[in-house]
């Protein structure tokens, strides 16, 4: 019989979730509005028909030195919508990047020049954040400015605060972005879009043969589910890459626009052509990067790998079932009914029941086999073995068995109980019989003591108050094994509140109680029905920019070859809330392969 476990293991925390095109379509309508109010700067700047020729511009507060206020405001304006998608976005994102130069081997290391990448998000950071300490003092001149008008209509006794940019280095610093030196804000620009969409040219080509986002994929293809630190899929990864590099554009670009008005408020050219040329550069190259990303998420997988532990715990971060399909040591004539040595070890493959233990030999020394004897298997006639402990929480029969010809079985050590010999004999016939012992599996299944059962029981996210599963886990109560769903709230944008995530609690089962029924409210692990199977259950559904489907009972467990039950409600993407009524029930298994018992 086959067992048949569907499971969606869908982490959709944040560095879980795998990222649609429809977020980075959000960031770009964001550069879009970015560009947008940035195209105004110029008609800023022509309302300006002098500079100050002295060598500080005095801000506020005559009507000639307030005149750089407007443009000051206006660029603090892109600065709040860049802070929209800004955040912590730079700092995790770089943490991650410095993460994978630890974990990933040198060779990919060096492949992916994930070290040129950090040097060049920092150099823009550095220079943006001392365009945001000119852009901030301005928008607090800006509200004093406001303050003293106003105070001017009442009174004229009220002097003007002397607060001073020196002109100098606003025009130095916003020469040194425009210049064409490889470290400048315009030179890093080129770097970026270099790294993202390679120049057809072999000669351009100085950051890599590929682009960055062909690299990961190609390097997560070959390193695949070796990548774990991270706790995000390549996909994942892609996308929160592609978005650093984005925002990090954003700056860029905010600042030359920045310099070139700043300029030619001083007097040092028109450079209308020059913001020109950006925006249409700036447009057209971000259409072909989203294309590129877009291309390498398709291709990549959304797997999210998790770390093994240094030390694994039971209960913890594992569980065990017991007494299932035990290694028993048992002499052939105890396998038949005829007491008899003529069979060899493999014609024994299934036996339901110990027949004798033949005059009190090793089988009076060891607890009997209470059940089916299968499999069994000739690894030598002479052995020494550790028996384990005697004890109520002992699930073991023996610690090792090592055998003459120095096949062991286990890990041996000292042994905590005593070392028993045992010898196999032979019959004195003609011809003889050698009555071996043989290694058998011992299938107790009505042994009160064993940890064999699976829950059958759905279990469901609490969707009327619009929680959705976020992680999950096998954990064991009262002899069954459960699947237990973490749950947190939804939020727009497939993103969730992971301060509410929590674990439902398991709701406990007594298989002995009568009004438990095996099949429907649990699975009996057997010899004959002993094959897991953890599958990837996915909805296949065209992707729109209005919904996603989101799996809300994850596990249907049967010894049908198809399964049926898995419930997906609609999650509309802008919005925060489950549609339900948009309930609909599909299985795609991906893996169809049907494993034989």
């Amino acid at each position: 019989m086959e067992l048949k476990l569907g499971l969606l293991l869908l982490l959709c925390l944040h560095t879980a979730l795998p990222f649609g095109f429809d977020d980075i379509e959000t960031i770009f309508d964001i550069t879009e509005k970015t560009v947008s109010t940035l195209s105004k700067a110029p008609e800023i700047a022509e309302l300006v028909n002098h500079a100050n020729k002295d060598s500080e511009i005095k801000l506020p507060f005559s009507k000639t030195r307030r005149q750089l206020i407007p443009m000051f405001k206006k660029f603090a304006e892109v600065t709040r919508i860049v802070k929209k998608i800004d955040r912590d976005l730079i700092a995790s994102n770089m943490q991650t990047i410095s993460q994978l130069q630890k974990d990933l081997p040198i060779a990919f290391r060096f492949e992916l020049k994930l070290d040129a990448i950090e040097d060049t998000i920092t150099l823009i950071e550095l220079y943006y954040q001392n365009f945001l300490s000119y852009t901030d003092q301005a928008q607090e001149h800006y509200k004093e400015s406001n303050q003293i008008d106003s105070n001017t209509q009442t009174s004229t006794s009220q002097p003007a605060p002397n607060i001073k940019f020196d002109k100098y280095t606003l025009e130095n610093f916003a020469t040194s972005l425009t210049s064409h030196v490889p470290t400048s804000v315009r030179g890093l620009m080129e770097r970026i879009n270099e790294m993202i969409v390679p120049s057809s040219r072999d000669t351009v080509r100085i950051f890599m043969r590929e682009g960055i986002f062909q690299t990961v994929v190609k390097t997560f293809n070959e390193l695949e589910g070796s990548i774990c630190s991270t706790e995000m899929s390549p996909q994942q990864l892609i996308y929160n890459l592609y978005s650093t590099l984005q925002v990090t554009q954003v700056k860029a670009y905010v600042m030359m626009q920045f310099s070139w008005t700043l300029l030619h408020l001083y007097g040092k050219g028109n450079f209308t052509t020059e913001t020109e040329l950006l925006q249409a550069q700036f447009k057209e190259r971000l259409v072909q990067q989203m294309g590129t990303v877009q291309a390498a998420m398709s291709s990549t997988s959304n797997m999210v790998y998790k770390c093994d532990p240094k030390a694994h715990i039971q209960g913890q971060t594992y569980t065990q079932l017991t007494m299932l399909l035990q290694g028993y040591l048992v002499n052939v004539v105890d396998l038949n009914g005829e007491a008899s040595c003529r069979s060899k070890c493999a014609a024994y493959s299934l036996v339901p029941r110990q027949y004798d233990c033949y005059k009190n030999e090793f089988c009076a020394r060891q607890k009997r086999c209470e059940g089916t004897i299968l499999n069994c298997q000739f690894y030598d006639s002479d052995m020494t073995l550790c028996a384990s402990p005697k004890s109520a929480n002992s699930t073991r029969r023996y610690e090792w068995i090592q055998y003459e010809n120095g096949v062991t079985l286990g890990k041996k050590s000292h042994c905590l109980t005593f070392e028993d010999t045992v010898d196999s004999w032979w019959r004195i016939y003609i011809p003889p019989h050698h009555c071996t012992y043989c290694m058998c599996l011992c299938d107790a299944k009505d042994n009160p003591r064993s940890d064999r059962y699976w829950s059958l029981r759905p279990v469901e996210s609490d969707i009327s108050n619009n929680k959705i599963m976020v992680g999950i886990r096998f954990i064991k109560l009262n002899k069954v094994v459960h699947l237990q769903i973490r749950q947190a709230t939804l939020l727009p944008k497939l993103l969730t509140n992971t301060s509410t995530a929590e674990w439902i609690p398991v709701n406990p089962m007594d298989v002995s109680d009568r009004r438990t029924v095996e099949g429907l409210d649990f699975h009996k692990m057997t010899f004959e029905k002993r094959a897991l199977d953890l599958d990837d259950l996915k909805k296949l559904l065209t992707n729109t920019s209005t919904a996603e489907w989101i799996p809300v009972n994850p596990m249907d467990v049967s010894d049908r070859r198809t399964v049926e039950g898995l419930d997906y409600h609609k999650m509309t993407f802008e919005k925060r809330a489950l549609d339900l009524d948009d309930l609909k029930k599909i299985i795609e298994y991906i893996d169809s392969e049907f494993r034989s018992s």
